[in-house]
């Protein structure tokens, strides 16, 4: 049950149906359904539900029942099913108007639909949102603002804007000491981005996705492309201040990017996750070299001066920079 995100204006939850049933080599044949007739055996019994995995380490450390004295579930199949019919409940004991199903919701409409979701007209009382966010919206945390930073001896690492009318202040990249990070001689913009076909970086290892496009791409702006040369299925090279090496990968020219900038989703390219030889207690283990294609712009992006050995850090969201790396392009 995959949580909804603010953007959704009505009470709903998505629900998203589990991988189960016997496997043929092309795709999995069981249907989800609540009368047991599929039976939950799949050919590759190493091939488990995250929450199988869970499930069998508490067997394993002796556990019978979950906190609240409820008996665990037999698998992964049956804890989804309890937890569909859960919803189901709350959903018809739900005094809410626009609740759907009216009382009469089923498992089935829930597998079916992909979720419970209330009518979409009652999203609005009136010109307002009917359900608001509970609490105020800081724009400016003084807890942060006045945070001193550990890496820096300049004291609050956060300063608040002082000007007045107060607004909010451009900042240049900067290490993690405060100092100016420019790399003037490389002319690109380096983002990454997530493609509707993959979640984060882990799912290079499916099959069925890649069928769709085994690799990814160095994506430019049509005009950048040509003025160097490029054109879609070329191949070029990326380089950065902290790899003047660079990656080598194939080329996509769009429109869809701004001039100046290059893209390259964060999918490909992985290095492990069973794509190359490896050894579990001397023993050759499988693998899948087609989890190796494309490129991996980690290893380009700006490692922090200072730090050397990770990338550039956002000190305010606590994570990578993504974005703040400049990239220089060339024919390979």
């Amino acid at each position: 049950f995959p949580g909804m995100t603010p953007t959704i204006l009505t009470r709903a939850t998505s629900f998203r149906q589990p991988v189960v049933g016997s496997f043929d080599g092309s795709a999995w044949d069981a249907d989800f359904d609540f009368d047991g007739t599929n039976a939950y055996n799949p050919i590759y019994p190493d091939t488990k539900m995250f929450e199988d995995i869970l499930l069998g380490l508490a067997s394993a450390l002796g556990f019978t029942q979950d906190l609240g004295g409820t008996a665990l579930p037999a698998n992964a199949w049956a804890h989804v099913k309890a937890g569909v019919t859960n919803l189901k409940n709350a959903v018809n004991a739900a005094s809410d108007p626009g609740k759907p199903g009216a009382g009469s919701l089923t498992e089935d409409d829930i597998v079916a639909r992909g979720g419970a979701f209330q009518d979409p007209g009652y999203a609005y009382n009136g010109t307002k949102l009917r359900y608001t966010y509970s609490n105020e919206i800081k724009l400016y945390y003084e807890p942060l603002a006045t945070t001193v930073d550990s890496m820096s001896s300049s004291g609050a690492a956060y300063a608040p804007v002082t000007s007045s009318p107060a607004v909010a202040r451009y900042e240049a990249v900067k290490d993690i000491r405060g100092n100016a990070v420019t790399d003037l001689s490389y002319p690109f913009q380096l983002i990454t981005y997530k493609m509707v076909l993959h979640g984060q970086a882990r799912t290079q290892n499916l099959p069925w996705l890649t069928v769709w496009q085994p690799e990814n791409f160095i994506e430019l702006n049509a005009a950048d492309a040509g003025a160097l040369g490029l054109r879609t299925g070329d191949r070029a090279r990326v380089s950065s201040a902290s790899n003047p090496t660079g990656l080598v990968g194939r080329v996509k020219t769009t429109e869809g990017l701004r001039p100046g900038v290059v893209a390259i989703s964060h999918h490909f390219g992985h290095w492990q996750q069973s794509s190359s030889a490896w050894y579990e207690n001397g023993t050759a283990q499988s693998y899948d070299s087609s989890r190796s294609l494309g490129i991996q712009p980690n290893l380009i992006m700006r490692l922090d001066p200072v730090l050397g050995d990770v990338t550039l850090q956002d000190k305010i969201g606590a994570s990578s920079s993504f974005n703040d790396t400049r990239v220089k392009v060339e024919k390979a």
